[in-house]
């Protein structure tokens, strides 16, 4: 049996996947036309949880499975690169924090002590 090759231009409804490569491009083309427009919604999460309930029914505990890892790892390497772009950040409010103390003569200092020498003589009474 010969089979037409199949366009990105088709209708997804008309798109019939065969191959690896083509199951790739369907679930591209799902997720990019029927599921992501509508990722900001409130109820997106409740729809992902229940489409994939629904689409994993018929599959083995160990298909299951493997989807499940999959997920996990797409989970894993977000949490990675959101690490690492958050690491870059420097956070507001997380300023070296130093005491302010009025020196003699009503001028203040950033650092107590700043005006001896540090040879700890101020600490003595």
């Amino acid at each position: 049996l010969r089979r037409h090759k199949q366009s990105h231009d088709e209708p997804i409804e008309k798109f019939v996947p065969n191959s690896e490569e083509e199951f790739a491009e369907y679930a591209e083309r799902i997720a990019r036309d029927l599921l992501r427009p509508y990722e900001k919604r409130y109820h997106y999460i409740g729809l992902m949880k229940a489409m994939n309930r629904l689409a994993v029914a018929s599959l083995t505990p160990g298909n299951i499975k493997e989807i499940v890892s999959s997920m996990s790892t797409a989970a894993n390497e977000k949490l990675r690169s959101e690490k690492a772009a958050d690491a870059g950040k420097k956070k507001p409010g997380q300023k070296k924090k130093r005491l302010r103390v009025k020196k003699a003569g009503g001028q203040w200092s950033r650092n107590a002590g700043e005006d001896y020498a540090g040879d700890g003589d101020h600490l003595s009474s």
